[in-house]
């Protein structure tokens, strides 16, 4: 569903009750509780939050208007003096568009080592190494980590590894500006700094692994084939 008719083919109710009964204005209607039904934007399924259901009435399926409107990058407001509910589209100019970028491998070439930066996304969670560095004999990697995977994730940055040639290197040294490996839905974090023993050679291999956290549906290896520079 495209983001700038995000709202299109939804019948959204600002308010989800508890019950079959539901008050509405001029009376009370019966309405039947969907507990089997799911959302999805975008392919991705939303959780909902404990006590909030989707409904059926009248053929028709009512779904939580703040849900599906913020997972799709808009806002939603209630304006009490003309019980209104207010629905802002996002802006399309800050909407991030992630094209996956196709490269052509010679036959002869064992790996395709790229310059930073340099993204991988996979299961919609994405990993961006930004830099390379090296001091006072340790190698320094700079990342930024977005989970939109629509689950809670772990990223297992202790079990990251390095390898360069045939000598391999692990993430024994971690910094003192450590996020934690797990990651809630939606939350994108920036800036952290892995840092190894310092590396020899100038064309590498990142492996780091990451996986769900709530039905482990999905547990991935990101490969960065980097230069150092």
């Amino acid at each position: 569903m495209h983001k700038k008719s995000f709202i299109s083919g939804f019948l959204i109710a600002s308010v989800i009750f508890g019950s079959q009964q539901i008050f509405a204005v001029g009376g009370k209607v019966q309405a039947y509780l969907c507990d089997n039904y799911n959302i999805e934007v975008d392919e991705v399924k939303l959780n909902l939050p404990d006590g909030m259901r989707i409904l059926n009435f009248g053929d028709r399926t009512y779904t939580p208007a703040r849900l599906i409107a913020e997972a799709m990058g808009g806002t939603v407001k209630w304006d009490d003096s003309t019980k209104t509910v207010k629905i802002t589209k996002p802006d399309p100019k800050v909407v991030e568009k992630i094209v996956e970028k196709i490269v052509e491998v010679p036959v002869e070439s064992e790996t395709f080592y790229q310059n930073v930066p340099l993204k991988i996304v996979k299961n919609n969670f994405i990993l961006k190494v930004n830099g390379i560095s090296s001091r006072d004999n340790l190698t320094y990697i700079y990342l930024d980590a977005e989970n939109k995977s629509g689950e809670a994730a772990e990223v297992d940055y202790s079990n990251a590894k390095i390898k360069s040639g045939q000598d391999v290197y692990s993430a024994n040294i971690m910094s003192v500006t450590d996020w934690g490996n797990s990651m809630d839905v939606n939350e994108k974090r920036e800036g952290k700094v892995m840092v190894f023993e310092k590396i020899s050679g100038d064309k590498i291999t990142l492996t780091i692994p990451v996986k769900s956290l709530n039905t482990n549906s999905f547990s991935e290896m990101f490969e960065f084939n980097l230069k150092v520079n």
